[in-house]
């Protein structure tokens, strides 16, 4: 077949070039006019850019031809079975040496670095078994980049960095390449357009979907990451203000454009990073991190009421005190009344109890010996309101509403359902709800307002640094406000 269509080619006065000699694989000319051709379909076909590209020679010759950069390589063919034979093809090559299949991915068959002979025949031995065909090319030392090119746009440039380990003195080499493999998993970074760190204190199994949400809607704009606080190493040589590093991943913490830190539990860590951020004058959200703890809600509920924002009547008793002073509590509050912990969240810890004896049982529990609690007037309500404020606005608003008849709580990780509405129809409370994440500093703050059923007065219950999000995106439009208020302001 190939032979006759070559005749033919020949006597039409068409010149041709056959990439890999005696396959159908290389392109027809005349004059600056050509033609490329894989299997004899036409560059008209969509799988003849592809096949050219899954074959690293012709990649090479493509290259070479439009005098772009790339190490100069050789093919081994299939032929070739002699070391001698093979010398004599990479003669002109310079070393060290790199061996792959013509065809393959994923890194699968290549050795680098080679410099002996029996070094390369091995590599060629090794290669083999992915392709019959080998590439030999000289090996170039220096940084490795994928840019990722669509529709002659630059959307992405990820630096791919070789595998490796340090030592530190305690761990094994087997346990170091574990340590090492646990943080690759969560690098992402980008030298194009804006870079993202979205930064947690510990894992969840949605944690995924919450990146590749923000991404989708980035659309290139900007990149996220994700990762943990387990993942971070701070170096502080005292040699110098300058000489202090933070690194998340082996990638410094300055590298990216915005650092936006969720979840409480390494909130310490998180107002040292804060304050190393500061320093270097690149953005993070909360700019509170930097400041006193605010995620105490007797904290919050002291500093609302000294500035004149509705809260349900508190009062807060050590552990010591609670039992010789329940009585005080239930005069000033009435039942019933409601018992939570200032630290926990997600409605961990809090109780709506109907009578002392309720009380005295919750405390007998002898876990909660050590938790600080607050005692609140119950609100009645069927239902709360979460606003989430971006900036000084409130982007979204959702009702969150009990399923349970028998549970007071209205949050969403105890079963409560989620109703997004038009923030425009609780325009009552937008001005409240920002005006409380301004005065703890949030520019990213979940409010929680209650209603009260009896006489619709409004009552802030808390304002959250972290609020959590619902990933379903077509239920839900944080994710995507979010991106915006990022898109906004990086």
């Amino acid at each position: 077949m190939l032979i006759y269509i070559l005749n033919a080619a020949k006597k039409l006065n068409i010149k041709f070039k056959l990439y890999i000699p005696g396959k159908p694989i290389g392109y027809f000319y005349r004059g600056r006019k050509k033609l490329f051709f894989s299997r004899w379909k036409l560059r008209g076909t969509n799988s003849v850019p592809s096949s050219f590209t899954r074959r690293k020679l012709i990649t090479h010759c493509l290259l070479g031809e439009n005098k772009l950069p790339h190490p100069k390589a050789v093919l081994i063919e299939e032929s070739m079975l002699l070391l001698e034979d093979i010398l004599k093809k990479v003669k002109k090559l310079r070393k060290p040496l790199v061996a792959k299949p013509m065809r393959g991915e994923g890194g699968k068959g290549i050795s680098v670095s080679l410099v002996s002979d029996s070094q390369l025949k091995k590599a060629v031995q090794h290669a083999r078994k992915f392709h019959k065909e080998v590439i030999v090319e000289e090996y170039t030392d220096g940084s490795d980049y994928r840019i990722i090119v669509f529709k002659n746009n630059v959307l992405d440039v990820v630096e791919r960095i070789p595998a490796n380990i340090t030592g530190d003195r305690i761990h094994t080499i087997k346990q170091l390449i574990e340590i090492k493999n646990k943080k690759k998993n969560f690098v992402r970074f980008t030298i194009m357009g804006k870079n993202i760190l979205i930064f947690k204190s510990k894992r969840l199994d949605s944690d995924n979907y919450l990146i590749n949400h923000l991404n989708s809607f980035a659309r290139g704009r900007l990149s996220y990451t994700l990762n943990y606080y387990e993942n971070i190493e701070i170096l502080l040589p005292n040699k110098g203000k300058d000489r202090v590093k933070v690194t998340i991943s082996d990638i410094p913490l300055e590298k990216y454009n915005l650092v936006c830190f969720r979840g409480i539990y390494g909130i310490k860590i998180a107002k040292t990073l804060a304050r190393f951020l500061q320093y270097k004058k690149k953005k993070f959200f909360d700019t509170a991190i930097a400041l006193p703890l605010y995620s105490d809600k007797l904290l919050q509920t002291l500093l609302l009421q000294l500035n004149n924002f509705p809260t349900p009547k508190t009062i807060f008793l050590s552990q010591n005190l609670i039992k010789y002073k329940l009585d005080h509590v239930i005069s000033k509050l009435g039942l019933p009344l409601v018992m939570k912990s200032s630290l926990r969240h997600k409605g961990k810890d809090n109780y709506l109890l109907k009578c002392k004896k309720d009380i005295l049982q919750i405390l007998k529990k002898g876990n909660l010996n050590k938790v600080n609690f607050i005692f609140q007037e119950y609100i009645p309500n069927h239902f709360d309101y979460r606003l989430l404020v971006l900036g000084n606005k409130v982007k979204v608003a959702e009702k969150r509403i009990r399923q349970d008849k028998k549970d007071h709580r209205n949050n969403v990780a105890v079963g409560a359902k989620e109703e997004f509405i038009a923030p425009s129809s609780v325009r009552g409370l937008l001005k409240i709800a920002t005006e409380a994440a301004n005065l703890f500093k949030r520019e990213i703050a979940g409010v929680d307002i209650i209603v009260s059923s009896s006489d619709s007065k409004p009552y802030i219950l808390e304002v959250n640094a972290t609020p959590a999000f619902t990933y379903d995106i077509k239920k839900s439009p944080e994710i995507e406000a979010l991106n915006d208020f990022f898109l906004s302001i990086a």
